[in-house]
């Protein structure tokens, strides 16, 4: 198995990729939208790379339906990941998409044979009616959405600009995604300065390690710039009440954890 680093703005190398290609590689996994900074990678591109020396395509898209504009076809893969309760689905159900005659996927369950003899069980039907429920709001309200959540996302972006010596971590990607280092502020000194607001320093897979992201240091950061670094995302539930709450707070707490230094 071999394991790419993305560049310094969170993008994987293409070029890096292409070296590492050869006839041996059965497998290119690549998430479409990074679940820590936000960051679009150019799966297109990927899957043509991946093709070109016989590899099956997969891409993990939980964290971007709803968020772009996107087909599997367009994208050009032959595998994709979906998880029901990135868009407020049941948890616990998600869905994997095979193009046809892409690939053979092994069973997962041996038994009854049900599934075309790939999951055998009975299957929990209430959470597959949830989880195709919440899809289907999901691509009626995408451009709504999209166009509420781009302007918090501006009126988080300004306010972190007000405060000064904040930078802006891997290159825009969804709007619901904000990852920041915060100069002279302990990530998680900062979280607890701020109880009324929830915000991370990573993913919710990894909540239970206070070791800094993975992700971002990855793409250069130092171990110090990872434990000052804050993630904040917002969706569909997030109100204007909740910004002005985490902008003032932000901007309040910040100021006293540098005051205080």
């Amino acid at each position: 198995v071999v394991y790419l680093k993305p560049d310094a703005d969170g993008v994987l190398n293409l070029t890096r990729l292409a070296e590492v290609l050869d006839g041996n590689t059965l497998l290119v996994s690549v998430m479409l939208v990074n679940n820590e900074t936000g960051v679009v990678q150019p799966i297109q591109e990927i899957a043509r790379l991946a093709h070109q020396v016989g590899a099956v395509m997969h891409s993990d898209l939980a964290q971007s339906v709803g968020k772009l504009d996107w087909t599997v076809e367009t994208l050009g893969i032959d595998l994709g990941s979906l998880s029901a309760h990135k868009i407020h689905g049941p948890k616990g159900v998600g869905a994997l998409y095979v193009k046809r005659g892409a690939c053979r996927i092994a069973e997962q369950q041996h038994g009854g044979q049900h599934e075309r003899g790939m999951r055998s069980g009975t299957l929990p039907t209430h959470q597959l009616v949830g989880m195709a429920e919440a899809y289907r709001i999901a691509a009626e309200e995408s451009g709504v959405e999209i166009k509420r959540i781009n302007g918090y996302r501006e009126r988080i972006e300004a306010a972190i600009e007000a405060i000064g010596g904040i930078r802006m971590n891997g290159a825009r990607g969804v709007p619901h995604i904000v990852n920041v280092t915060i100069d002279g502020v302990d990530a998680e000194r900062l979280m607890a300065a701020m109880p009324e607001v929830a915000v991370s320093t990573g993913s919710a897979c990894n909540s239970a390690t206070l070791e800094p992201s993975h992700v971002l240091q990855s793409m250069g950061l130092s171990r110090q710039e990872g434990l000052s670094s804050l993630r904040i995302s917002v969706g569909r539930m997030t109100t204007d009440e909740e910004i002005d709450l985490l902008v003032d707070t932000l901007s309040h707490a910040v100021s006293q954890l540098r005051s205080a230094a």
